[in-house]
């Protein structure tokens, strides 16, 4: 692992209000098994905006963290870069890289990281991450706050999750699970999708992008929103299932309809947003 951190340690001292301000950058640089080995990569951010992208590499993962803090007085600027670090584990499973601070709660949780709780915020935080990785990688990518989760090229499994922001994923081949709270979803394939995939958005529009040729069957289910379509769509009758000697059917819980000659499920969910599926 080859490391290098560009330090601007000079402070930048704003307004009363917001006291002293002071950013840095971080680079990292990380080898995956070329073959033979798990290939995978999760991202786990809180504060800040992460993107991930494609290389053209076969085993090297990059990272650029531009990392902002703003206090209103000294020591607390000094401890957001000294108490949130970037906890990294490789090993067989992969490479893991979480955004770790006093935002953690003690109850380790996921992979010997938890989930966020309560602290007694003395400092604003954001990091601004830029990963890259290898092409074929399983991925796993979530933040909270402060900004969009993007990943654009990833051909292999993607996992990607945020709660206030929008979740925008470009180029896809593979399976993908995207999930956010308070924003809304792109996705957009690079071929015609050939595994079960969901999305789903309490407040806002997902987007759904298909190349022309594509053939599944997407389920639609939205509260407050409309459904549009680029494409001619049909329809699926919903299978009975038995009970009893009768067939049960649920009603008004989604439509599913079938673009050409239906086969994989895409499933997009939102409460309170319009559904789009448009033709590339």
């Amino acid at each position: 692992m080859r490391i290098s951190v560009l330090l601007s340690f000079g402070l930048l001292f704003a307004t009363a209000l917001h006291g002293a301000e002071r950013e840095d950058t971080i680079t990292r640089e990380f080898s995956l098994a070329a073959s033979g080995g798990a290939r995978r990569v999760e991202i786990d951010n809180v504060f800040g905006p992460v993107t991930v992208r494609a290389g053209s590499s076969a085993s090297e993962v990059q990272v650029e963290i531009r990392r902002r803090a703003e206090a209103r007085h000294a020591d607390d600027l000094e401890a957001a870069f000294r108490d949130v670090t970037l906890a990294v584990r490789e090993g067989p499973g992969g490479l893991e890289l979480v955004q770790d601070g006093p935002f953690r709660c003690s109850e380790r949780q996921h992979h010997g990281f938890g989930r966020t709780c309560d602290w007694d915020q003395e400092f604003e935080l954001s990091w601004e991450w830029m990963v890259t990785v290898p092409v074929d990688v399983e991925l796993e990518v979530r933040s909270v706050n402060g900004g969009a989760v993007e990943v654009s090229g990833v051909h292999g499994r993607i996992e990607a999750a945020n709660v206030n922001g929008a979740v925008r994923l470009r180029d896809l081949v593979g399976a993908v699970e995207a999930r956010t709270v308070n924003g809304e979803i792109e996705v957009a394939f690079a071929r015609p999708p050939a595994a079960a995939s969901s999305f789903e958005s309490v407040n806002g529009e997902i987007e759904l992008g298909l190349p022309r040729e594509s053939s599944a069957d997407i389920g639609l289910e939205t509260m407050n929103g409309e459904m549009w379509s680029d494409f001619e769509l049909v329809a699926v009758p919903q299978q009975p299932r038995a009970a009893a000697g009768r067939h049960r059917f649920e009603l008004g819980r989604d439509t599913v309809v079938r673009i050409g000659r239906g086969g994989v499920r895409l499933d997009c969910e939102t409460l309170n947003g319009d559904i789009v599926v448009r033709a590339l």
